[in-house]
C-alpha cells in the first residue's frame, strides 16, 4: 500500500493557484484554491487501490496540461488544519480592505446631496472595492445607481493604471 502525494503550481498573469492531491490506499484526496488562501478539499474512495492510483495520476497530467508545474508534496492535506498558511501579504490585504470599507461608510452620511446629485450612474466591470459599497458611497453623495446603462447614465471612463 503505498502513498502518492504531490502539489502542483499556476502562477501567471493575475492567476496564483496551487492543485494538491495524496492517494492513501483507496483514497485521493484533492485540495484546490489561491495560494496563501482556504483550499476546497475533496475527497474520492474507489474499488481499489490501483484505480485510486489511476486516478490520481489522470489528475495530474490533466493539470500538467494546462500548464501547473509541480512543486514537491501536498502541504494542506492531513496536517489537521482545514486551510493553507496564509501568505502575510494575503492578511494584509484583507485587513486593508476591511479597514478602507469601514472608513468608506463612516466617512460618509446619507445626505441625498453632494457632487453627483442628479447624476445617474451604472458600475460595470472590476472594482478596487466592493460594489456595494461603491453604490452606497455614491448614493451617499447624490447619484442615482442602477444595473443596466441606459441613455440617463453618466458616461464615466477611468484610465487603467499600470
Amino acid at each position: 500500500m503505498g502513498k502518492l502525494s504531490v502539489r502542483c503550481e499556476f502562477v501567471e498573469g493575475s492567476s496564483n493557484k496551487f492543485w494538491e492531491c495524496v492517494q492513501d490506499g483507496v483514497s485521493v484526496t484533492s485540495s484546490h484554491g489561491k495560494i496563501g488562501g482556504a483550499p476546497t478539499q475533496i475527497t474520492k474512495t474507489f474499488p481499489s487501490e490501483a484505480k485510486a492510483k489511476n486516478f490520481f495520476h489522470s489528475q495530474l497530467e490533466s493539470k500538467l496540461k494546462k500548464g501547473y508545474t509541480e512543486s514537491g508534496k501536498a502541504k494542506t492535506i492531513g496536517k489537521g488544519f482545514g486551510k493553507a498558511l496564509p501568505k502575510a501579504a494575503s492578511i494584509m490585504k484583507v485587513a486593508m480592505k476591511a479597514a478602507v470599507k469601514k472608513t468608506a461608510m463612516k466617512a460618509t452620511k446619507p445626505s441625498g446631496g453632494g457632487k453627483l446629485k442628479g447624476k445617474t450612474l451604472c458600475f460595470t466591470g472590476a472594482l478596487a472595492i466592493k460594489r456595494s459599497v461603491a453604490t452606497t458611497l455614491a448614493k451617499n453623495h447624490g447619484a442615482k445607481v442602477t444595473g443596466t446603462v441606459s441613455k440617463n447614465t453618466e458616461p464615466w471612463l477611468r484610465k487603467k493604471t499600470t
